[in-house]
């Protein structure tokens, strides 16, 4: 096995040869004054272990005061501008009070609301060091909202954390739903960690780690426990990347779990298809062996579940709500980036692309369901431009949407604008 995870982590430094990372990871266990919880400091030792081979540096902190808590994402802070992908992570105790969220330090001692603002660390000022850093990849995972350790002064109030809206190139994690507490785990770690680690070493794209975790861990809670991303990511980001050297390899990470290298993920189809979905197969694996959207949705996966997967030559952006199939976006603009006018913009969407020839221009709202289902995720890489649709509006005019403001105009048809060709998968 050493031998095993010594090859992983030669492999892993070739492979993230052209990104820098960084994570700060804190977990708080040993409180002193609202109780000991049991897992926080396990998984952030797991979750630090991890990103160690998954090519990160990683600043940990087990049990840290309010003191240490700060100084700690001062100095992550700072070093921000040497990275290109920077991760914060904390398990530990969180409350959400009138709105904001708060981390919370092994030595607060917090008697009502207002203790809070001094004795904890708000998490806007963790985000808010990210808004600066906006063509990196940032990512926020909080395992907190165990339980509520201030129920002398909280009790009918709200429990959990509140959403907070990412900046530019950040996705937010949460360990549960908005309002909700997440599971501290009958085990060594949490179960929202101990999930997460291990999707983390399969290579998928970031939004496919968040989707197989949620699902297996509402499968493994009975649904009372339900995982939430909110992303602003402008790029894709794998934690463990796939070798593009030679796609007849296999990497084996340190948790045993075999790595694909790019070819179609191998299933066991002596499965019943609800039984590789509570197994937390992914929707891409399943889609590549033949099974259509329909059926996943039919089995209870949900269209958020599928938004911004890689199927069909492009971006799954929507489900059409009459058959059940789903749109897929081209992945890039047909035209390489070049301006068209209308009626050029209909014959290059139909240009055959990516190994398909039924491609076309999208109509009004199917443009403006890949500007509110992609654009405003991070996903698809848009640029903030405006793009054609296929919908006229006169005989002179048609139009279009622009991916700054998400806003429909009424175009000249003899202007130009950028284009993304769909296809029905």
């Amino acid at each position: 096995m050493k031998k095993l995870v010594l090859l992983f982590i030669v492999i892993s430094s070739q492979l993230y040869a052209q990104e820098k990372r960084l994570a700060l990871v804190i977990g708080n266990a040993a409180y002193e004054h609202s109780g000991v919880l049991k897992n926080p400091v396990n998984d952030a030792n797991l979750m630090a272990s991890s990103l160690q081979q998954l090519g990160f540096e990683v600043i940990l902190h087990t049990d840290a005061n309010k003191t240490k808590m700060e100084r700690a994402v001062y100095e992550f802070s700072k070093e921000l501008n040497n990275y290109n992908i920077a991760l914060f992570y904390y398990a530990g105790h969180g409350v959400q009070v009138d709105g904001a969220n708060y981390l919370i330090p092994v030595d607060a001692k917090i008697e009502d609301k207002i203790g809070a603002q001094f004795e904890a660390i708000d998490l806007n000022k963790i985000v808010g060091q990210f808004e600066a850093h906006q063509n990196n990849t940032n990512i926020v995972i909080l395992d907190a909202c165990r339980n509520d350790p201030f129920k002398t002064w909280s009790r009918g109030g709200d429990r959990g954390f509140k959403a907070v809206s990412a900046p530019s190139g950040t996705i937010i994690a949460y360990a549960t739903s908005e309002g909700s507490t997440a599971a501290d785990g009958d085990g060594a770690n949490g179960l929202y960690t101990k999930v997460l680690v291990q999707e983390m070493f399969q290579d998928q794209r970031i939004e496919d780690v968040f989707i197989q975790t949620r699902n297996k861990v509402r499968k493994e809670s009975e649904n009372k426990q339900s995982p939430q991303e909110w992303s602003q990511l402008t790029g894709k980001f794998y934690f463990n990347k796939p070798s593009t050297q030679n796609s007849t390899n296999t990497l084996v990470a340190s948790n045993d779990r075999a790595i694909n290298t790019g070819q179609p993920k191998a299933i066991n189809m002596n499965l019943s298809l609800q039984e590789l979905i509570a197994n937390g197969t992914s929707p891409v694996a399943l889609i590549d062996n033949g099974f259509a959207v329909t059926q996943l949705l039919k089995e209870g996966m949900t269209k958020s579940d599928l938004i911004g997967i890689t199927c069909g030559g492009g971006v799954l952006f929507d489900v059409d709500p009459d058959d059940g199939r789903a749109w897929i976006a081209a992945e890039e603009d047909q035209n390489r980036g070049m301006l068209a006018n209308w009626e050029d913009a209909k014959n290059i969407a139909q240009r055959p692309y990516n190994g398909h020839n039924d491609w076309k221009l999208p109509n009004r709202t199917q443009l403006k369901a890949m500007y509110d289902n992609l654009k405003t995720n991070g996903l698809g890489n848009f640029e903030e431009t405006s793009y054609w649709s296929s919908s006229e509006s006169s005989y002179s005019n048609a139009w279009g949407i622009s991916f700054e403001s998400g806003s429909k105009y009424e175009f000249n048809k003899t202007g130009k604008k950028k284009i993304r060709a769909i296809r029905k998968l």
